[in-house]
């Protein structure tokens, strides 16, 4: 604003400068033609003093001189006034914009942006608040999305919970209302409360370890980790469940070791999610093929197997929470969060994780890369 108005001031300065020259000289002309004519009309001397003229002659200067001032003045108030206006034309209508802007900000219309030509800081404040409209816009969609996603979330997991809560006190009722009397039908009748009750217990704590990565204040606890030995570990804890589904686990991982800043907890999580995703989501008899590699900056992990390939539909979102391995969210296997919390881990290592399509004999392949 002070640069608009310097410059209009010394704009007009010019004008009137230049105006005032152009009209005092025809002005200057003239009032030595009038002096010469009153001169001779009453026969005066040419170094007469004012106090000595007769008194029409005075009367006749003085005129002329008011004449002269009041152009004067006339000309001096004009380029004032124009002036004026044209302060107020590049100042008042920037500012009137840029108030009812604010006005339309406040009164949440987030799509409102300020065009108008102006110069100087007018345009940086233009600039300014069309960003600052954009970026409040922006952040009012994510909050939207993110509450879209948070009342999905809550409805998946009433979904999920439904099922095998219902399984649970739908059989104890019937045991305590000793609707089954056969020992052999109590027993499965508990075996399944049992299994119900671990899945649910399952979906629980998998649910806490997202939502406690989804906090802003989550920090990894990062230590320099033998990642061979970590990986190595993680395929041991599940071998058993391996042998269990007559699955074949064959590991192609170094023999040295490699060593890498992480949250070995954290990480060993994630692994251990993808092996059991491989565990629930594939035919008896399925091939897993678990293999590192390593550049100088990142190292890769990657679990590959010939079992059951991932539907088209979902896998644009595979990696988000409660999406399970089919279209229509049926699958009895899993809670739907394994993938989400893993996607979580790698993203908070700074990393990637990506399906690809493997080379045969394989139909799908998880790789994460991970900054050392």
């Amino acid at each position: 604003m002070k640069k608009s108005i310097q410059g209009q001031v010394m704009y007009w300065f010019v004008l009137i400068s230049v105006a005032l020259l152009f009209a005092i000289i025809p002005l200057d002309l003239l009032s030595g033609w009038l002096l010469e004519s009153i001169g001779e009309r009453f026969s005066l001397p040419y170094d007469i003093s004012f106090s000595e003229m007769p008194r029409n002659a005075q009367l006749m200067v003085s005129g002329m001189f008011i004449c002269w001032g009041g152009a004067t003045i006339l000309l001096y108030v004009g380029g004032i006034y124009f002036f004026g206006k044209k302060i107020l034309k590049k100042i008042m209508r920037p500012v009137d914009e840029i108030v009812n802007g604010l006005s339309s900000i406040t009164g949440g219309n987030l799509t409102q942006r300020l065009d108008f030509d102006a110069e100087n800081e007018f345009l940086v404040m233009r600039d300014s608040f069309n960003q600052m409209a954009e970026r409040l816009e922006q952040t009012e969609q994510e909050k939207k999305q993110l509450e879209l996603e948070r009342m999905q979330l809550f409805s998946n997991i009433a979904h999920d919970l439904k099922t095998p809560v219902t399984t649970i006190v739908g059989y104890a009722g019937a045991l305590v209302d000793d609707v089954v009397d056969s020992p052999d039908k109590q027993k499965q009748y508990l075996r399944s409360i049992k299994q119900k009750a671990l899945h649910v217990n399952q979906m629980i704590e998998q649910l806490f370890d997202y939502s406690k990565m989804e906090t802003k204040d989550y920090e990894l606890n990062r230590r320099d980790t033998d990642v061979v030995e970590l990986t190595r570990s993680a395929c041991a804890q599940l071998f058993g469940e391996f042998e269990e589904r007559q699955m074949e686990l064959t590991l192609e991982i170094p023999e040295k070791p490699l060593m890498a800043t992480i949250d070995r907890m954290e990480l060993s999580r994630a692994v251990n999610n993808l092996l059991i995703n491989a565990i629930n989501h594939n035919p008896t008899g399925t091939i897993v093929r678990v293999e590192m590699s390593e550049s100088e900056e990142a190292f890769q992990i990657c679990i590959s197997d010939n079992g059951s390939p991932i539907p088209t539909e979902i896998r644009e979102t595979l990696f988000e929470p409660f999406v399970l391995g089919d279209v229509s969210r049926n699958s009895k296997n899993g809670s739907g969060l394994g993938l989400s919390i893993v996607k979580k881990v790698v993203m908070l290592h700074q990393g990637t994780i990506t399906l690809v399509a493997p080379s045969s004999p394989y139909s799908k392949k998880f790789t994460l890369e991970i900054p050392k």
